[in-house]
């Protein structure tokens, strides 16, 4: 604790929290500096110059920020009281719903979108822009960002709601990838390469964003692609055993409503730090229906969504059983887009799926208030699997035998369960006494946090989870060594009035 009035920090000694009641005036380092005020602690910061970290244990609703000249003070109803100097590098004010960007930018201070005035005003809540808006989740941990129009046009909304993390998150990737030894060219040209392979409508939405988010096209694709290229840095190339989900319902669940699980796998200590970016965003396109896509700001391709139909959809990489790749081919989480965005249910959507020649090999879980199936979709073929049981459908990474005649000799078959044990591990779990019939969304997420050891399918390369119940079109998400889970209703989202 930090009780002196006045603290001078030093290269050795950079954080300092303060008791309530407190009023100090703090002398910063150039160094990264953590200051954390409790409900009802007064500080005045002074020499501040770089990216700082100041974490208000109290709710940002309760805040008024104003400046005099660069200093910026916020002042809270709890008696809270920050007094800051905005400087051009990022200073990151953390309340306890919400964290916000504190800069200046083009001459100007700025509270994330929000240009502060030498008037109090209520610390920014939800952002609007065009026709969209854009809010903390209710911990703060995570994004929601509420979109609608024409997909050129929902771009621009993204863009302009989104620009300062957008922005952020590119400098961050671009920081992370030159350390791992990508240049510029070979990221731009990966994200060209996705780009060309999605839809019209998905090439329009980026292009959309890099209209208003201050980045250029090709920032835009890079950051779209910035996943896919972690992923090739941290792995080599190589295609990850990651992606596992799990769909349960009758006899398995307590009230025998649907509920759904999903592991999104590549590599954890690469991508968590990525985490604070983690968002839902949710399109209302002019046709079609509304759908929720749940990825990191700024990439708009589809590999866990739901619509508003209830309809389910989760992708695992399925190259191992199949390593053949399709340039020509539109890209199947692109494809993913129009599924949620077209179709009602289950047989709708197999049926799509079934009639596009996939590009990479991947196994499809698609569920509806009713129903879930896992679809195996080689390169050559497709076809819908048999379940585990009734209510219960598990997928991992691999084409589950038997196969159909057709595919002998073109099928890689499963790694032996002592290297990947996930999928027996997932499915004799789920029909232990411990779990059978007794799946809650609660226990459905005490399921997935069960590590590959103990029996589970959780291991080092997790990074998202989710869980879903179609019916109630209630989701939970989780950034793995980030934030716990978080509750998010759709349905508030999906049918509010335009």
């Amino acid at each position: 604790m930090c009780q002196a009035s006045v603290i001078v920090l030093s290269n050795n000694y950079h954080d300092c929290t303060l008791t309530p009641g407190s009023d100090v005036k703090i002398y910063g380092t150039s160094e990264s500096n953590h200051i954390i005020l409790p409900s009802g602690a007064k500080a005045e910061l002074l020499n501040f110059p770089g990216q700082n970290s100041i974490q208000i244990q109290s709710s940002s609703s309760l805040f008024t920020v104003s400046r005099s000249g660069a200093v910026v003070i916020f002042e809270g109803f709890d008696g809270t009281m920050l007094k800051i100097p905005a400087t051009v590098s990022i200073q990151t004010i953390a309340f306890a719903d919400q964290t916000l960007i504190l800069r200046i930018h083009d001459n100007t201070v700025m509270l994330d979108d929000q240009v502060v005035v030498t008037e109090k005003s209520p610390v920014p809540q939800t952002r609007y822009f065009e026709e969209g808006r854009a809010m903390r989740t209710e911990t703060g941990k995570y994004w929601l960002v509420d979109l609608s129009g024409s997909w050129l046009e929902m771009g621009r909304q993204y863009g302009g709601l989104m620009r300062t993390e957008l922005q952020q998150f590119h400098a961050d990737l671009i920081s992370d990838l030159e350390a791992r030894g990508m240049d510029e060219a070979p990221r731009t040209a990966v994200g060209k390469e996705v780009y060309d392979v999605y839809s019209r409508q998905l090439q329009d939405l980026l292009l959309g964003i890099s209209q208003t988010s201050g980045l250029s096209l090709d920032q835009t694709l890079v950051l779209n692609a910035g996943m896919m290229l972690l992923a090739q840095a941290a792995l080599g190339g190589e295609p990850p055993e990651a992606c596992s989900g799990i769909a349960v319902w009758d006899g398995y669940t307590l009230d025998g409503k649907l509920i759904f699980g999903r592991n999104w796998d590549i590599d954890r200590q690469t991508m968590r730090d990525y985490m604070r970016y983690l968002a839902v965003t949710i399109f209302h396109p002019l046709e079609g229906y509304a759908f929720a896509n749940i990825h990191p700001l700024g990439n708009v391709y589809l590999e866990t969504g739901m619509n508003s139909e209830g309809l389910f959809v989760e992708l695992n990489n399925g190259e191992y059983s199949d390593p053949s790749f399709f340039d020509d081919r539109e890209d199947t989480s692109s494809v993913l887009v129009s599924v949620l965005n077209l179709k009602s249910n289950v047989q709708q959507a197999a049926d799509m799926l079934a009639s596009i020649p996939a590009d990479i090999s991947y196994i499809l879980q698609i569920a509806d208030p009713g129903q879930a199936v896992s679809m195996e979709r080689p390169t050559f073929d497709a076809r819908i699997r048999d379940v585990d049981d009734h209510g219960l459908v598990v997928a991992y990474n691999s084409f589950v035998p038997p196969y159909p005649a057709s595919w002998e000799n073109y099928v890689t078959p499963p790694k032996p369960a002592a290297h990947d044990p996930r999928y027996e591990n997932m499915v004799q779990l789920a029909q232990s006494p411990m779990y059978m019939g007794q799946f809650t969304p609660e226990k459905m997420q005490e399921y997935l946090e069960i590590p590959i050891e103990e029996g589970g399918a959780y291991h080092s390369g997790t990074v998202i989870q989710v869980v879903a119940v179609p019916e109630e079109q209630d989701i939970w998400i989780r950034g793995c060594d980030y934030a716990g889970w978080e509750k998010i209703s759709l349905d508030n989202y999906f049918n509010r009035p335009r």
